[in-house]
Order: structure tokens, then sequence, then C-alpha cells
């Protein structure tokens, strides 16, 4: 008889160490009977038993995502929705902002802390009769799941009054935790205090970190939360219209650094998953509502939804799925906000469906954690095992390891390794041993029964032949069930005595060994059987046939065995057996069989081997034919034959009876190829080959050409070692000649002229056409003149039928082209002439005419500009170039201006220059110079010429009318002067702009003295003078 027994199970809970808000609870009751499942996708509505205003708490097994317990702060439900065990009189209310939480109890298994917090209802300052902050002990038994508050330690008091916010997060060691509420009473500043408890494994800590920081919190009704990372707080002051964002140390519980929001009617608030931003919730029963962002990094507050209604947006809390929900008062719907880690959230009114009928979130939304449950579960007790097999049993149970006893005592070969026990019955009858973890609470025995042994079979052994059927096993038995392994070859691997027909295709016994297990349907246990099956290989021949001389290679040894072969009929000459080789021969009409066997190998047959008759070979075939020419050789196609040419060279196709073939023979003499072609019996494959031989004579192939009138072609004077009897068609005429093999043409028509030349007396020789294209005539020579280092286009208008080329190239700018320009540089004192040759291509033929052009250059003759004085002359030549000369003058001269015996004189009384161009005007190439005629003038270095100035160097100051004044000559020639005097020492004494000659020094000093005359011609240019005066008594 099989008894029930509880086996407790442990699942151990790793929690992050990171924000608790990592473990939400994935099942939430809150608000009036609203519940809410987010294991599924989509969530599913449920329907509680609870009624909270505004703050509830749920805690959920987060083994199977079900419900442990929920809560209003002030009555505990269990999973079946009734009011738990000592669940009555919480200190808690759910009209209180955050009623209440469910904190996991660090490191002890089905145990949470309840922490509750009074409302303050009516009250806008302290309410006299607040129960402040409590906690309870919360467990779930693990026999039925049912959470219960532990008697005793049941609203334990923390402090009082509080206000109604409350919050929970990890400490930053990831294993404790921290719980923090707000003062509420105006007395030593607490409404301007959090407080700071810390949780661990060994309790609440009554005291907790205070911070006084931020406002005063006047009305101690809103809420407060903490960011994921454990980094931010947020608390809401409803009635005080404003909330505060502060910095939470979560290693020493420090609050600091409070930030200030004016909202009016603050209440929910909630941080995104990714802790940089806030949401806070405006709500009233007549404002405005809205729905506030705060970037944490930039404190910027936006709205991102607005709608006016009485409590339109209330609680907010984070859900599984990574959306912010919004209680929504009176609604059969939660808000949900998308995207909340992004500044571009989005606020859906209608986000997640309640329950139809009769539910509501009210202002409410849950705190919901979660934690494991550690259950224990009925568990069969009795196990039955086979002889020798095993089972494992459990190293530890919650997390505590297991010291196994047994009943009656192991004894070899039973055995307990490793937490694996194995039990052998070699009995008749059941073997029971009873397992005991003897240091687990909560765990019973169970015992483990062994069937007895079942007997095993002695190893079969059966032999058989390659392929041979046979049956291997045992007859049936109703009692067993069967199971072959391998299953290879075998016609059914399930019943107790299959046939097995295995292949050998080796050279050696094959050994197949199969293995029966057989197993007892009444309980499952089993025994292997062996059964070798030795399979000899067969020895199997095939039958051939082949031809007339061939032979066939028989074993030496099969199965390393050496084999002695008998024939049947005996062999007889020329038929031979040598070395292991058979070769057979058939000069009959009909096929002659022989059979072989090997007479001393077990399990072989015999061998016949068919000799087909032989076939005879046609005469060797002879065809002549020209290089090139194609040609049928060979026989006429018989269906009963395939063909086969070898080589295939130069055939169109070798595997045909009659194929064309064309050879080239591109030497001297005939060229004979030989062909065979094999014909092969297509119902025997045997053949026979006969021989084709082509004798190809080389062929004389001429190519036709076009020649120029006049040119020559010279002919073959003999081909293939044979001279060669040339014929004309139509015969030559003079000037045309055929000498020493040599045929020269002339046309003097407009068209071509074709002559058929033919090698009359060599055969497979075409003939040879000759064209020749119309004469060409050259242009007349032509006679360009130019000046030396002139250009000049000399040659003929561009024709697209020519090509040009001009020789030689030298001085001209392309010599490629019908008309280039040329540049000759003539520095002699006669006429130069230079020949230039124009070569003019046809290009369609390649035939030419030389033109003839000369180009005439007389030597330059260069004229000299100069520049004289008023009244001199210049000598012009008489004579250039061996020519007397002609002068002409530009203005023409005009008295007192002369030219009398090549002598040019000319005069200026101006101030400006006068010029005067002459040139030879009855010489060729010669240029035109110009004489300059200036009164007064300027050298290039600067120096005056053709003037009258003079400057004295002596002044005496005697009155004997004898160098009385400084009298400078020929200062009337100039435009301008200036005069300056300097002593001896640089000082300027005297200075005179358009001096007149009548400075006297009257009053200066008997010495030396030096002069700067400044002057300026009425051409612009100007000369200075220095030098020095003695002045003298």
């Amino acid at each position: 008889m099989k008894k029930q027994y509880r086996l407790l199970l442990f699942l151990l809970l790793t929690y992050s160490s990171t924000a608790l808000s990592q473990n939400i609870g994935k099942v939430w009751y809150f608000g009036q009977y609203a519940g809410m499942n987010f294991s599924t996708t989509p969530p599913t509505p449920l329907v509680g038993a609870m009624v909270a205003n505004k703050g509830c708490a749920t805690l959920t097994n987060s083994v199977d995502n079900t419900i442990i317990a929920y809560t209003d702060g002030k009555t505990l439900y269990n999973k079946n929705h009734q009011i738990a065990l000592n669940g009555s009189s919480l200190n808690g209310d759910g009209q209180a902002s955050n009623s209440s939480y469910f904190l996991p109890y660090p490191n002890k298994p089905n145990t949470a802390i309840l922490f509750t917090v009074d409302a303050w209802g009516v009250y806008q300052n302290v309410n006299p009769n607040s129960k402040g902050l409590c906690y309870s002990i919360v467990k779930v038994d693990s026999s039925t799941g049912l959470a219960y508050v532990v008697s005793g330690q049941k609203n334990i008091l923390l402090k009082k009054p509080t206000s109604e916010k409350l919050a929970v997060t990890k400490h930053a060691n990831g294993i404790d935790y921290w719980v923090v509420t707000h003062g509420a009473a105006s007395t030593n500043n607490e409404n301007r205090k959090y407080f700071a408890y810390l949780v661990t494994n060994a309790g609440v800590s009554p005291t907790p970190v205070v911070s006084t920081v931020g406002g005063i919190h006047n009305n101690p009704i809103g809420e407060l939360n903490i960011s994921p990372n454990g980094q931010k707080v947020c608390a809401t002051t409803f009635y005080s219209n404003w909330a505060e964002l502060l910095n939470f140390n979560n290693s020493t519980g420090v609050v600091s650094n409070p930030v200030h929001f004016t909202i009016p009617r603050c209440l929910g608030v909630e941080f995104s998953p990714n802790s940089q931003y806030v949401y806070i919730t405006e709500t009233g029963p007549n404002d405005p509502n809205s729905i506030r962002q705060i970037n944490i990094a930039t404190n910027n507050m936006v709205s991102i939804a607005n709608i006016t209604g009485a409590y339109t947006y209330s609680q907010m809390a984070t859900a599984p799925d990574g959306n912010i929900y919004v209680a929504n008062s009176g609604s059969t719907f939660l808000g949900k906000i998308t995207n909340p880690n992004n500044a571009n959230a989005t606020y859906i009114k209608n986000g997640l469906a309640l329950a139809p009928t009769g539910v509501t979130s009210r202002l409410s939304v849950p705190y919901a954690t979660e934690m494991p449950i550690t259950m224990c579960i009925a568990t069969q007790t009795t196990d039955t095992i086979c002889h020798g097999a095993s089972v494992t049993l459990a190293d530890s149970i919650n997390g505590q390891s297991v010291t196994w006893t047994f009943n009656p005592p192991l004894q070899s070969p039973d055995n307990f390794v490793n937490n694996v026990l194995t039990l052998y019955n070699a009995t008749s009858s059941i073997k029971n041993t009873v397992c005991s973890a003897s240091n687990i609470p909560c765990a019973n025995t169970r015992q483990i029964s062994v069937y007895p042994e079942i007997a095993k079979k002695p190893t079969k052994n059966i032999a058989v032949c390659s392929n041979q059927s046979i049956n291997i096993g045992t007859n049936a038995n109703a009692n067993y069930s069967y199971q072959w392994s391998p299953v290879n070859n075998l016609n059914n691997p399930n019943i107790s005595n299959p046939t097995v027909s295995i292949s050998n295709t080796g050279n050696s016994v094959l050994v197949q060994k199969y293995y029966l297990t057989r197993t007892l349907v009444s309980t499952g246990c089993s025994v292997v059987d062996t059964v070798a099956v030795s399979v000899a290989p067969n020895v199997v021949f095939q039958d051939t046939n082949i031809c007339h001389g061939a032979s066939v290679t028989l074993a030496d040894s099969i199965n390393g065995q050496s084999v002695v072969w008998t024939f049947n009929p005996p062999l007889q000459s020329p038929d031979n057996f040598v070395n292991n080789v058979l070769t057979l021969y058939n000069a009959t009409s009909s096929i002659k069989n022989t059979v072989c066997s090997a007479s001393n190998i077990p399990c072989s047959d015999s061998l016949q081997v068919g000799v087909y008759p032989k076939l005879q070979p046609n005469a060797t075939a002879l065809f002549q034919t020209c290089s090139n020419q194609s040609i049928n050789i060979g026989t006429n196609a018989n269906a009963n034959y395939s063909y086969q040419w070898s080589p295939v060279n130069n055939l169109n196709n070798p595997n045909i009876s009659n194929p064309t073939v064309s050879i080239s023979n591109t030497g001297n003499s005939v060229l004979v190829q030989k062909y065979y072609l094999t014909r092969t019996l297509v119902s025997t494959g045997c053949s026979v080959v006969d021989t084709v031989a082509v004798s190809v004579a080389p062929n004389v192939v001429f190519q036709d050409t076009n020649i120029c009138h006049g040119a020559s072609v010279t002919l073959a004077d003999s081909i293939n070692g044979e001279s060669v009897t040339w014929a004309f068609s139509p015969p030559l005429q003079a000037p045309d000649n055929f000498t020493n093999n040599v045929l020269t043409l002339y046309n003097a028509t407009g068209s071509i002229k074709n002559t058929v030349c033919s090698a009359s007396n060599i055969p497979c020789s075409d003939s040879l056409q000759v064209g020749v294209y119309p004469k060409l005539q050259s242009n007349a020579t032509a006679l360009f003149q130019t000046c030396s280092n002139q250009s000049i286009n000399i040659g003929t208008n561009a024709n697209a039928n020519y090509s040009y080329q001009w020789l030689p190239a030298n001085n001209l700018t392309n010599p490629n082209i019908s008309n280039p320009t040329v540049k000759i540089s003539n520095t002699g004192n006669s006429v130069l002439v230079q020949k230039y040759y124009l070569t003019r291509t046809v290009l369609a033929t390649g035939c030419k005419v030389v033109d003839t052009v000369v180009v005439s250059i007389p030597p330059s003759v260069a004229l000299k500009d100069t520049n004289i004085c008023t009244g001199a002359s210049v000598t012009l030549a008489d004579s250039l170039n061996g020519q007397s000369v002609v002068w002409t003058f530009n203005p023409p001269l005009q008295a007192p201006d002369n030219f009398t015996n090549n002598v040019l004189t000319l005069y200026n009384e101006s101030y400006v220059t006068k010029k005067i161009n002459y040139s030879a005007s009855n010489i060729s190439c010669a240029a035109t110079a110009t004489v300059s005629v200036d009164k007064i003038a300027i050298d290039a270095n600067g120096h005056l010429i053709c003037s009258e100035l003079f400057i004295p160097n002596i002044i005496t100051k005697n009155g004997d009318g004898k160098n009385d004044f400084l009298k400078i000559e020929g200062l009337n020639l100039f435009k301008t002067n200036k005069l300056q005097i300097y002593n001896r020492w640089g000082k300027k004494m005297y200075e005179q702009t358009d001096y007149n000659s009548d400075w006297n020094g009257e009053s200066f000093m008997s010495g030396t003295y030096f002069y700067l005359l400044e002057l300026t011609t009425y051409t612009g240019q100007t000369l200075s003078y220095k030098g020095w005066i003695d002045v003298m008594e």
C-alpha cells in the first residue's frame, strides 16, 4: 500500500542589488474591488474583496505569479480573498496616501514585514488620534499557502505621529532596506524632517536616520516615493500646493538638497523606470487636473496631460510591462503613461480596462511587491526500481544538507555514492529499502522497492552465409516484450525471434552481435541477451561475354584461399589460361561458352564466359583530295554498328560511318593521312578496325592584289618544285611586260584595269588577279616669294581623299597637311631659293604622286634709327645688295633740310623732337628707319647734348664789370631751373627758382662755395649739375 507524505521544496530567489522596483509584483488588487494580472499579455482584469480609497499594497508569489496577500493598511486579505488570520485592525488606513507596504523579510523565507501609516482624514494639520508608522510580521503557511499576521508581532510602533507618506528602497549593499516617512508635528520642526529606518535580517532598527531638510509639510496629506536607483526622493503636499525633489543617500539614509516645485493640489508621485524623470499628478474636486513630468537632470517641468474634472488623476504606479498606470476616480479604466523613460512620454486616458462590473480604481493603485513562497507539497512515498537501477536523492532541502539513512542498512553490492542510490535484488521476491532524510523537518520516509533480477540467457552463436535469411532469438513469452539492437537487417526488432539477412561484401567472416532486451511487462524490468551471427562472405561471379581474342582475369584467391579453376568444356588451343588470365577465341559464326568453376571455394557459383564470333576487317581504302577540299571517306552506315574514327583531326564527325574530311596541306609535297575506323557491333560491343588512307595534294592559293600605275608584282618561277608556265588574260600589251617573273603593269585609263595570271601547268592552283589603279597626275610646280623670317602658306587646299607629306620638313609648321606655313631666314646678300616636294597619297589605294613647290626668299635690308642735333647730317647708302637705292622721306624734306650726294642734313629750332622716316623704296624686303632731330637733347646717361649751357666757377666783387655776376649761359633753353648755393659746411646760403644770372655774392665772404643747379626740359626731362665757385674781392 502506498503512503502519501509531504516533501518540503525550497525555491531560493536572489534579489537584485539594484532598486526594489525591479521586483514589481505582477498581481495587483486596489480601489473598489479592482485587480489586474500583469503576468499575461495583455494584462487580465481581476476582482478582489478590498475597497481602498487611496493607499494599498499587494504581495505576489514570484514562483507562480499568484497573489499571496493584499491590504488597504487596515485589513489583510489572503490569496482566497478572505480576511487573513489575525489580519483585522491593522494600524493603517486605506484613506492614507501611502497606507501600506509589503517588504520581504531579508533571508527569512515565507515572511514579509507589512509597514502601515494612518490616515489624516479631515485633519489638515495634526491628527491627535494618529497611530503613526507601525509594522506587522506576515507569514505564509507552507502547507496551505495562506498568509497570516504573526500573533504578538502586530502593529509594532516605530513613530507617531507621522504624515501619510511612506516609501521603501534597497540599501546600497543590495541586501538591506530603508523605510522612509515624513514627520507631521510642528514641534521640534518634525514637519520638516525625513525619518529613514534600516531593515536588515536582524529586523527593523527602531532608531531612524533623521534629515531636517526641505519645506514645512503643514498638511501631512500627500505621497512619498523613491527612485528605482535609490538616489532621489520626491514628496507631494496636497493642501500646500507644492512638491519637493531631494537627494537620497541609500548608504547612509540621509536626505538632502531639496528642489521646490509649485503644483496645485499635487498628490500622486512616481519615478520613470530609468530614474531620469518623475511624474506628479495635480488632482482635486474642481481644479483642472494635469500630470506633470520633471526632468531630474535639468529640473524642467512640463505637463503631459490636462483634463478638467474631479479627481481625474490620482495615484500612479509602474507595472511590470514598463508603463506607469494612473488611478482615475470613478472610471472603469486605468490611465496609462507610455514611454515614461523619455521626454516624449504620452498619456492615454483609457489605457487599461478593469473588470466590467462594479469595479473602479477610485484614487488608488497599489505598492506591488513580490517574494518566493516555500511550500510543502504531497509526493509519492514509494518508488519501485529494477535490479541494479539507481535513484538520485536530494543533496539539500530548504538550503540544508541532507543526512540520508537506510533501513535495512545497505549491504554490498548496494551502494550510495554522490547522492545516487543503487540497489540490487538477487532474490525471487521484491526487496524494500526505506530512505529517511533524518535531519530535515517536514520530511517523511521514502520506500524504494527492487524487483528480483531476471536471469540472462547465454550467448547464442549462429552461422549463416551472406544474404541468407535465418531466425535468431527465442520462442515468444507473453509475459515479456522484446526489443532488438541494433535493428539493422532485422525484419522486426520488436518480436522474440526475428529474421535476419546480412550482406557480407568483405573477404572474411563478418560477426554481427545483436542484443535482445527482454522486458517483463508487469514490472518494466529487463535483461539483455546476446546473439552472435557469423556471416561467411558469398562468392558470386558475374557471367560475362567477351570478344574474339579478349581476356578475363580470374581471382587467384578468394577469402584468403587459393583457387583451383576448372573449365567446361576443357580449354583447347589457341584458348589458354596463364597467370589467372583466361584468353578465348572463336572462329565460328555463333557464341562459344566456357564455364569456369572455383571448385575448392564453398559458397561460390560458376562463371560462364561467352566468346562472340570474330569480326572481319575491310580492305584499306584510298582517297585523293586537295588541301582544304572536303571529301567523304569510310563506308555506308550499318545500323548494327557504332563507329569511331581515329585520329579525329579534320573530321566533321568521328562517330559516323562516312564522315567528311578536309585537310590542310601547307607543304610542297603530297600529304598522306591515315585514319582508322573502329566498327563496333552494338549488340556485343566487339569491334574491328578498318584503315583509310587520304592523299592530300598541296593547294596553290594566290592572293589577289591591286597595284599602282607602273608598279610590279613578282610571280613564282616554280611551285612545289615544278617550273610554272604563266598565262595572262587579257594578253599583255606594251607598255605592260613580264620579264624574269616580274610583271609590270600600267593604266592610263580612269578606272581599275584587271589582269588574270594563271599557273596553267600546276594542278590545284587558282588564278591571281592583279588590278592596276589609274595613273595620278602631278600638279605644276608652284612658285612662292616671301621675305626673310616672313610666314607664308604654300601648297594646295586639303582633299579628304588624300594624305600629305612634305619634304624636307625644315621651317614648316606641319609637314603632314596640304597647306602648311613656312618661315625661312635669309641672312645672305642674295635671293635664297628653297624647294619643297609634296607627296599626295590616295587613302583608298595607297598610290602616290609628288608635286613641287619653290619658295624664293630675298635677303632682308635692315636700316638703323639714329638721333642727331639740329644742323647735323646722316650719310645714307647709295646701293643695297648690289642695287642702286632710291631713297624716300616721310614727311617730305623742306628747306633748310636737304639730301645731297646721299648726305641727309636736318634742322630743328623747336624744343620738340622732329622725326623724319626714310626708306629704300625700290629694294625688296627693306625696312624703314627714323632720324630724330633735337635742339636740346639728353643722352641715355642723362648728359646734356645739343645745348649752349655754360656755368663759370669764379665771381669777383671788385665792380670792374668782369665776372661781377654768376652768369650761366643757355638757361633760356630750359623750361624751368632752380639754383642753390652751399658753404663748405653744407649750409644753404642762397636759393633761387627761375634764376636769371643776377647773383653777385655780395653778402658772401671770400671763399669757395658749392652750387646745385636743377633743370627741366620742355619734354619733361630733368637734369642736375653740381660744382664749385670761388668768390673773390
